[in-house]
């Protein structure tokens, strides 16, 4: 049981976590400061204006800390950002819609404009690449002209996209009379390639079928939990709801253990014998100190390994021990200064945020912080196109990978050269949402099925030779063991703590760090980006934009514009998982988040309850730029409430507040933040939690506000209780 304390102003002061562990809240309502202390008691201060603007934050550390400042005009736009080296990027605001120009610590800009109704219709990068935005009558996305290339987008009349083009792939999609996509069909070199869904009266989905006609059975228990995939895995949970076993069809069996706060304790395979066994050691706050690592190479020879890490007081990791030996990382405010491994230290030289050298490697960028080269062994040469897509890479002079995307910038077809350029393999990529479910090349066809713990199935077919691959993951989903349709193991592996391998036994397996796909060229590929787990750090910038439209922003309620501001950690735009690799991951190249259902930092949290990586199975949304309202409108056919209009209302109204288009009063603030506490808890310690924030700051979070008038207020709070008696909106904004 989660606990709280109070003080006599109904404010938050104690977190105390089942183990009896704590994090502390202290107000001082002189400076107007709250200072956290997790439960290692590494401490954080946040200053607030009176206006409820987060003003600074202090991240301490052994010598002091580390102040990240903010500055605001007299509306509350962000208007200078000031890190601990004293960098500052600064942002104007020639228009009442919002952002026009970013200008950043090296002195590059990114310039933005919009049209009579707030849509932004161009945007100019910092290597000055015009990419314009066209819409339609009623503001749906319509073209991106990237000047290189362009996505066309088209919808049917109740607003769901049918069609998304770009010159080398097109896709179609269809629904059914309540809106649930039914079949996506891309175009690729002239082949269609088409995933089929069923669902049940629940809307689960009950059967996939691939672009090779397989089809892929689920059921669902009746708490529409993942029940089984038919032919493949089985799947039983505790109460709580945490995974507790699976049992492969191979025969093997795989089981999970949970401390009280719900973090991975235990997984353990096996058959007959002992397969895999890895036990998890965390501190107070969470991170992961030790991991027994004991399974069975594909060699038959049991591996017995401990891991120990050690983190600093921003929960970095500083220290690595296992088979691997000794790794020690220093940093200073947000990058790696240096890596000692085994006695022989490599120092980090950088320009602002560009790792210029790290040992005997030099890099070079573009502008907008794309990765051009890198000199070591062998020489590198990187090529983007306008959207900062990776599309080749070149070592020694030839060329080694191209890459092409669809719409959704996701991966649609990769081309790799051997090293003697004569003989290529091209692969095609098929998705359900993120997930890639298939892929095809001249030597055969790949199906990839997923589950709660993430990759559950390959299996491929090879000269008309089946196999089907089975995969036991770790807490990050990261392949751990590959077994064969007999439950031997094929591939083993273990991994230093940023993700390159470094005891790989057996055959080949591409899909290691987290599941993602580890190309010949040494990068993952990670969805919105590439990763080079030698660095631990991305190829490319992080492209976030503070603009209303950025979907960390927007889309996700528990990581809104402040709780950004309130974690400067996340302002290293290269660096993965917040120099954190055990606790945290990446899913898609854009956000990190805490691998466990419990990771809660009450003030500038990583996330609460992170869905998983590869969800089983991914209901496909219809992926414009909607989709969290198509799926409420899903809930809501035969509702009063169902206009997509209002909810996109709605959502502008959250707009406008976080990017600060709206002046938000304390009252105004205290008022929706105690309206949104009972919205989503009732009257009860739900309420007392989200006014206990500061109201104010609550509301900004929260908050669904217009011109700051009350009368506004009370009809969108009334809006919203309308939708939750029918059935709508039925979340926490």
């Amino acid at each position: 049981m989660y606990q709280y304390e109070f003080d006599s102003l109904g404010r938050i002061t104690k977190f105390i976590n089942p183990d009896q562990t704590f994090l502390t809240m202290e107000y001082d309502d002189v400076t107007n400061t709250i200072t956290v202390r997790d439960e290692n008691l590494h401490k954080k201060v946040y200053t607030f204006s009176w206006t409820a603007t987060l003003l600074s934050v202090k991240e301490y550390h052994d010598s002091g800390y580390y102040l990240t400042e903010y500055q605001y005009d007299q509306v509350g736009n962000l208007t200078k950002m000031t890190d601990p080296e004293q960098n500052v990027t600064t942002y104007l605001y020639d228009s009442v819609f919002g952002i026009t120009a970013v200008v950043y610590p090296d002195l590059t800009e990114q310039h933005f404009t919009y049209d009579n109704i707030g849509n932004v219709i161009e945007r100019i990068d910092q290597n000055g690449n015009s990419i314009t935005y066209m819409y339609d009558a009623v503001s749906r996305l319509k073209e991106i002209d990237y000047g290189d290339t362009s996505v066309s987008f088209t919808y049917d009349p109740a607003g769901y996209r049918t069609s998304v083009t770009t010159s080398d792939v097109t896709t179609y999609y269809s629904y059914d009379a309540r809106s649930r996509p039914t079949q996506v069909t891309y175009i690729i070199d002239g082949k269609p390639y088409s995933v089929e869904y069923s669902y049940d009266p629940a809307s689960n989905i009950t059967a996939v079928t691939y672009p090779d006609s397989t089809t892929v059975q689920y059921t669902y228990s009746l708490q529409d939990q993942l029940e089984s995939i038919l032919n493949y895995a089985s799947f039983t949970y505790f109460p709580d709801g945490n995974l507790a076993q699976i049992l492969f069809s191979n025969g093997v069996t795989t089981d999970f253990q949970y401390d009280s706060r719900g973090r991975m304790q235990n997984i353990y395979a096996y058959t007959d014998a002992d397969l895999f066994d890895l036990t998890y050691t965390h501190d107070p706050a969470g991170n992961i100190t030790e991991i027994e690592n004991n399974f069975l190479t594909a060699n038959q020879e049991w591996i017995t390994s401990a891991e120990t890490y050690l983190y600093d007081k921003s929960d970095r990791l500083i220290s690595a021990s296992s088979g691997f030996g000794t790794i020690s990382y220093t940093y200073d405010s947000k990058k790696r200064l240096s890596v000692t491994e085994n006695g022989q230290s490599t120092s980090y030289v950088y320009d602002y945020d560009l790792l210029l050298s790290a040992g005997q490697q030099t890099f070079t960028y573009d502008s907008n912080g794309n990765t051009l080269t890198k000199s070591s062994e062998s020489e590198w040469v990187y090529h983007y196109d306008n959207a900062n897509r990776l599309t080749q890479v070149d070592k020694d002079g030839q060329i080694f990978g191209q890459y092409i995307y669809d719409g959704d910038n996701r991966r649609i077809k990769k081309t790799e050269w051997s090293e003697d350029q004569q003989d290529h393999l091209t692969t095609i990529y098929i998705y359900s949402g993120s997930s890639m479910i298939y892929e095809e090349n001249t030597t055969g066809t790949a199906i990839h099925v997923y589950g709660p713990s993430g990759r559950v199935v390959k299996r491929t077919t090879v000269n008309n030779e089946t196999n089907t691959f089975y995969y036991t993951t770790d807490h990050l989903g990261s392949t751990r063991l590959v077994t064969d349709s007999n439950g031997t193991p094929l591939s083993s592996l273990r991994y230093y703590p940023f993700g390159k391998p470094y005891q790989y036994s057996g055959s080949h397996e591409p899909y290691l760090f987290t599941g993602k796909e580890k190309d010949q060229t040494g990068l993952y590929y990670f969805g919105a980006r590439y990763y080079d787990s030698e660095t631990g750090r991305f190829l490319s910038r992080d492209p976030y934009t503070f603009l209303p439209d950025d979907p960390r922003i927007v889309d996700n309620s528990a990581e809104d514009f402040t709780k950004w501001l309130m974690n400067p950690q996340r302002f290293n735009r290269f660096s993965y998982a917040g120099n954190n690799p055990l606790k945290y991951k990446d899913p898609t190249g854009l956000w990190w988040e805490c691998y466990d259902p419990i990771c809660i930092d009450l003030l500038g949290g990583e996330g609460e309850d992170p869905p998983p990586d590869d969800p089983p199975p991914e209901d496909p949304p219809s992926e414009d730029d909607d989709d969290e309202y198509d799926t409420r409108q899903e809930e809501c056919q035969d509702c009063d409430c169902k206009d997509r209009e209002d909810i996109k209302a709605l959502r502008k109204l959250k707009r406008n507040v976080i990017i600060g288009k709206y002046s938000v009063t304390f009252a105004y603030a205290l008022l929706c933040g105690i309206a949104a506490g009972m919205l989503c808890a009732g009257t009860g310690p739900g309420a007392l939690f989200c006014a206990a924030l500061g109201g104010a700051i609550c509301g900004i979070i929260f908050g669904i506000l217009t011109d700051a008038s009350v009368d506004d207020i009370v009809r969108d709070i009334e809006w919203t209780m309308k939708q939750l008696n029918c059935g709508c909106a039925a979340y926490c904004p």
